[in-house]
């Protein structure tokens, strides 16, 4: 099971896009990277493993569908049979009222409500305590999701086991 994050995973500096003053909409000034996507499509064909949707794109159903059609468009298989869910939206407030970070009570949520789950990774620029995770350190800057990185999740979602 992968929990993918998207922004500066898939979509980075530079595949950043002028606003065109659509300021709300900061979501969609990225686009996908497709050399990033080969990649997670190439670690999703190797092991099998299914995608949850962690990132906000998950909020917003025309970049949910874009993530979609790009895993489609670049060889995983359909929609249906690779992105499996999104984890809940808990929006977790502090004592001020301020929204905290919840992308791992999130995807511990999901897990609570999928037992059946034996090894998962998160793939995300972000740290996320206490998952198994592929970080992207400075994700946005960096080029978002490597080769390095590729290796990494198929050795986190196979054990270790990989073969030639």
């Amino acid at each position: 099971m992968i929990f993918l994050d998207v922004d500066g995973v898939l979509a980075h500096d530079k595949t950043f896009k002028k606003s065109r003053g659509h300021e709300r909409l900061w979501r969609f000034y990225y686009q996908i990277d497709e050399d990033c996507m080969k990649l997670l499509v190439r670690v999703i064909l190797y092991t099998g493993a299914k995608v949850v949707v962690s990132s906000t794109w998950r909020r917003v159903d025309d970049a949910y569908h874009a993530l979609a059609k790009s895993l489609r468009v670049h060889g995983a298989p359909d929609r249906r049979s690779t992105i499996i869910g999104k984890t809940p939206s808990l929006d977790l407030r502090n004592d001020a009222g301020l929204c905290i970070p919840s992308r791992g009570a999130e995807i511990a949520q999901w897990l609570r409500e999928h037992p059946e789950v034996e090894r998962y990774v998160c793939i995300d620029d972000g740290y996320i305590m206490g998952h198994p995770l592929v970080h992207i350190a400075g994700g946005h800057y960096n080029g978002g999701f490597q080769e390095q990185h590729a290796r990494e999740a198929i050795s986190k979602l196979t054990g270790g086991v990989i073969s030639a």
